[in-house]
C-alpha cells in the first residue's frame, strides 16, 4: 500500500493494525492503546506489541514481520510516570521515522490521547490526522484493484 498523503501513519486502533500488519491479538486489548504499528510510506510496517506471552507469539504468528516485531511501550495505566512512558512511545516512532528518513514529514495517526500527542510533539513529529489516508487505502482490496465507491 503506497500512503500518498503522509509519510508514514502510526497505528493504535485494532482493526488498523490488523489491516496493516494480519495481527490479531484478541478483542480486550483491541483499541486501549496499549500496541501500535508505524507504517511508512516508503518501507515494511513495524509491530510493536504488548511485552511478554503476547509479543512472543505475535513473532510465531507473524513469519512475514519478520524482524519488524518490537516491543510495545505502553504509557496507559502509568500513574506518575505517564509523560515519561509516553515519551519512550514517541521515541520508538521516531526511531522508524528516522530509519526510513520521514522524521521531518507528515506523520498521520489513527487515535490519539493528549498524553501521547505532547509526546509526539516534543519529539519534533509533525502529527497529523491519519484516517483520511486509512479511509483511501482502505478502498484498495488489491493492488490491481481499486473500489469503485
Amino acid at each position: 500500500m503506497r500512503l500518498t498523503t503522509v509519510a508514514a501513519l502510526v497505528l493504535f486502533a485494532g482493526a488498523n493494525i490488523r489491516y496493516a500488519t494480519a495481527s490479531y491479538q484478541g478483542n480486550w486489548k483491541y483499541n486501549i492503546n496499549i500496541r501500535y504499528a508505524v507504517l511508512p510510506a516508503n518501507g515494511e510496517p513495524v509491530l510493536f506489541e504488548t511485552a511478554g506471552s503476547d509479543l512472543q507469539c505475535a513473532k510465531i504468528d507473524l513469519p512475514w514481520m519478520e524482524d519488524r516485531i518490537r516491543p510495545a511501550i505502553t504509557w496507559q495505566w502509568a500513574e506518575g510516570a505517564v509523560p515519561y512512558m509516553a515519551g519512550r512511545m514517541a521515541e520508538s516512532v521516531m526511531d522508524v521515522s528516522k530509519s526510513t528518513r520521514s522524521e521531518k514529514e507528515r506523520i498521520g495517526i489513527d487515535n490519539l490521547d493528549c498524553p501521547a500527542l505532547e509526546a509526539f510533539q516534543k519529539a519534533g513529529l509533525n502529527i497529523v490526522n491519519g484516517w483520511p489516508t486509512i479511509s483511501k487505502a482502505r478502498t484498495v482490496k488489491d493492488p490491481g484493484t481499486r473500489s469503485s465507491c
